[in-house]
């Protein structure tokens, strides 16, 4: 018999469920509702988590080798993130390589007080998955309304909220939800103000997206049918956004006849939790891994071949401005023309947030590359010599400490540095070093510019 999944949507004011299994034309719905008594057991529990909860980045990672990218990810996540990364979950996910041989990475993260709530909350539905429900918005999207691998925008309408999703290579890159949903804006016709109040909101996340008008990314607006959506694609139309209406096709879905298209649309979010729990190669941003007891996710290491990372993240200081830009919901009086957002607890007016990204913009424009500063260092050290620690503050010179056998490979490691012309100013500081055994220890220090772009 084929294997039963049960996907689950639970929010405060909300309870959605199915059990689909593979069967019939592609699935076969066995069983849906809103009532959390009413379960049947499954084999497997898919839970889904409000993707406007977490924080999104897109990152480009060096050429490294496949099991040295969870460490430069870590890295780079830390000169992103807000809090500490003991205060955070992260999940990423590998894209595609870009030009210069760099890997695009999209970087997932939530706090842990949060996601460890979140859990509590729905622990005795038994979940081995919780995925974020903007990739269950993705999934029913190219199973239900023919979405490719397209760089598009996705549109969902949920009962009192919506879902924008970013769909890159037919995976979730970015997320964000907005309040206002299809009890505000299917029957606005007489609420012109609605359909303002959304168009506005829409704008402002493309551009938390990073999506200029002149990209012409398609923007897809899911619709049950074309008849009760025709007035909001066509204001969204009139206000230069590209909205197109994607109409289901609902063949490879067998299910009772009860089961209606407007039944059919409001458990879409349900329905693509259920289908990326039956695909076996689904590669979803696992943002509850460690929190998961079932789960026994493999450490992340922070170690290179000549250069141990953790003592690096130990030393190095990055300061950064700002908070969680992209991790927003909207909230507040939906006759009000004040747009407010809630980031972290604390409101702000959406105009900050829109100058807190372009900070951040500017801010990683200045930050120094730890990559590749690392990578540099790091090709100079000959074998023999091991880098054990590595220390930098911008506008100070960089220390880096290690070890060898032999005293002459120190001259070659500072001999490889003077060719590269970033580095100036090399010094040996350790005339002497002290012998362990068979081992030397050494301290250099030079000065960095970077390479101009």
């Amino acid at each position: 018999m084929s294997r039963t999944i049960r996907a689950i949507i639970k929010k405060p004011h909300e309870f959605k469920s199915v059990q689909m299994r593979v069967g019939g034309a592609g699935f076969e719905l066995l069983s849906y509702g809103d009532n959390e008594a009413d379960l049947s057991p499954a084999d497997a529990t898919v839970v889904g988590f409000d993707s406007g909860r977490a924080a999104f980045y897109r990152i480009m990672v060096p050429p490294v080798r496949e099991d040295q990218m969870p460490n430069l990810v870590r890295m780079q996540a830390e000169t992103l993130l807000p809090l500490p990364l003991e205060q955070m979950e992260l999940a990423w996910r590998r894209g595609i390589e870009v030009e210069g041989g760099k890997t695009e990475v999209t970087l997932a993260a939530g706090r842990s007080i949060q996601l460890e709530r979140f859990f509590q909350d729905v622990q005795d539905c038994a979940p081995s998955k919780i995925i974020l429900d903007g990739e269950a918005i993705i999934k029913s999207w190219q199973v239900f309304f023919g979405g490719g691998l397209e760089y598009a925008v996705v549109i969902y309408l949920g009962e009192t909220s919506s879902h924008v999703c970013l769909a890159h290579n037919g995976s979730l890159s970015h997320a964000v939800t907005l309040e206002l949903g299809r009890d505000d804006l299917v029957q606005a016709s007489s609420n012109r103000t609605n359909l303002q109040r959304f168009s506005h909101d829409l704008q402002h996340a493309l551009q938390l997206f990073d999506i200029q008008p002149e990209k012409q990314v398609p923007l897809y607006l899911l619709c049950p049918d074309l008849q009760s959506y025709q007035d909001i694609t066509k204001y969204l139309s009139e206000m230069d956004l590209n909205v197109q209406a994607a109409l289901p096709n609902r063949d490879q879905l067998t299910c009772s006849s009860t089961f209606s298209a407007e039944l059919f649309y409001a458990y879409l979010a349900p329905l693509g939790l259920a289908l990326l729990g039956l695909d076996a190669e689904t590669r979803e941003l696992k943002l509850f891994q460690r929190i998961l007891p079932e789960k026994n996710p493999q450490p992340i290491g922070l170690s290179l071949p000549s250069l141990k990372v953790s003592a690096i993240l130990a030393a190095v200081m990055v300061f950064v401005f700002g908070g969680v830009f992209s991790w927003y919901t909207y909230v507040g009086d939906k006759n009000s023309q004040d747009t407010t957002y809630v980031i972290n607890d604390s409101e702000i007016d959406l105009r900050d947030i829109t100058r807190e990204q372009n900070i951040k913009k500017a801010i990683a424009q200045d930050r120094i590359d730890l990559l590749t500063l690392i990578e540099k260092i790091s090709g100079c050290a000959p074998r023999g010599v091991e880098l054990d620690k590595f220390i930098y503050q911008k506008g100070r010179q960089v220390t880096v400490e290690g070890q060898t056998s032999r005293q002459e490979m120190i001259y070659s490691f500072t001999g490889n540095l003077k060719l590269q012309p970033v580095f100036k100013q090399i010094i040996i500081q350790n005339q002497n070093p002290e012998t362990r055994g068979n081992r030397i220890n050494f301290t250099v220090k030079f000065d960095y510019t970077e390479a101009p772009q």
